[in-house]
């Protein structure tokens, strides 16, 4: 694998990808970064398929992350809301079972998009591929080209430094630390207000747009992306999760969490269905509010819903009592 894989036109705003020979494109992954609107990936497309293959994405509007950073004072809140940005981008490609490890950890190849102000990755769709970069690397980028308030308590920087260099990192671990850094901080701008924003509290900042969090401590809290790349943090409701049903041996499965994958693929499947003629990754459903949606991921032999076979890609609202149907295997959605 050469280092020069990914190279940046910043004359032209494109991103240039090239596979050596040996690599192969995961076409079905182009696809899926194309059709699902992740507006967290950038997208690709496909100027040669022979070896050496080669891919370019049209990165117009986005910025690379290593200029942004460079134009702007980094305070506390402004950090917390670029890599909690960085790690809700990278829940949604493992939601969408794309690989973490195919993510080019350099902040030269990572981008702001500036009508959003989100952050937006890099994803090589090229198999086999080994890239020697680690998210470490990454967050260690963004620290070094960061200009901190010298007014915050920085303490923070290296509390977080520390976490990333610890041989037992994870991201759980990190995700928990920001939380820490939020919730102080929340401590002293508390409003009457039933909801706060986390867009209110950095936009003086100039920092990143993230979505509502409702106050509500007896609930859980909830962090959802849909397929078109919308993030929806909020507070889980106090009813009960829906269930499917399957209609051969009755057995229900409760809808626990969001997004929750259907699939044959041991490990990674909620729920596992062990037919040929389901796919490893079949289609997911999503919790949008009090609404659920399912989305098929390019199957096989499809998704249907009483009967309605469904556009791949496209999340589709589901109502009490309809019947899915994974390839030729019935459920009911209660």
């Amino acid at each position: 694998m050469s280092k020069k894989i990914v190279t940046y036109n910043k004359k032209h705003q494109q991103l240039l990808i090239t596979g050596n020979k040996i690599q192969s494109v995961n076409k079905r992954e182009m696809q899926m970064m194309n059709r699902l609107n992740t507006s967290c990936i950038i997208r690709v497309s496909l100027q040669k398929e022979t070896p050496p293959v080669r891919l370019a994405a049209n990165t117009q509007g986005l910025v690379t992350m290593s200029e942004y950073l460079q134009t702007v004072t980094m305070t506390k809140k402004l950090f917390v809301c670029i890599i909690r940005s960085i790690l809700n981008s990278l829940e949604y490609a493992e939601s969408i079972h794309f690989s973490k490890d195919l993510f080019v950890y350099k902040a030269e190849y990572a981008f702001v998009n500036v009508s959003d102000m989100s952050v937006v990755l890099t994803y090589i769709p090229l198999q086999p591929c080994s890239l020697e970069e680690s998210i470490t690397d990454l967050f260690g980028d963004i620290i070094r080209c960061c200009v901190f308030d010298p007014g915050d308590d920085n303490s923070y920087i290296s509390n977080f430094t520390q976490i990333i260099k610890n041989k037992d990192f994870s991201l759980y671990i990190l995700k928990e630390y920001l939380n820490f850094i939020y919730d102080n901080d929340l401590d002293t701008i508390k409003q009457d207000s039933a909801e706060t924003t986390l867009n209110d509290l950095v936009s003086a900042s100039g920092g990143l747009k993230q979505p509502d969090i409702t106050d509500k401590p007896e609930n859980d809290l909830v962090v959802n992306e849909d397929s078109a790349g919308n993030v929806t943090v909020f507070r889980a409701s106090v009813r009960e999760d829906r269930i499917l049903v399957c209609k051969n041996n009755g057995i229900s499965v409760e809808i626990s969490k969001s997004p929750f994958r259907i699939g044959k693929l041991l490990g990674s499947s909620d729920l596992r269905i062990e037919n040929h003629a389901v796919s490893r990754k079949h289609a997911e459903i999503v919790k949008e509010g009090n609404n659920y949606y399912i989305i098929d991921y390019y199957s096989k032999n499809g998704t249907f819903i009483n009967e309605r076979r469904i556009q791949s890609g496209v999340k589709e609202l589901l109502q009490i009592n309809d019947t899915i149907r994974f390839a030729n295997e019935e459920y009911q959605f209660r």
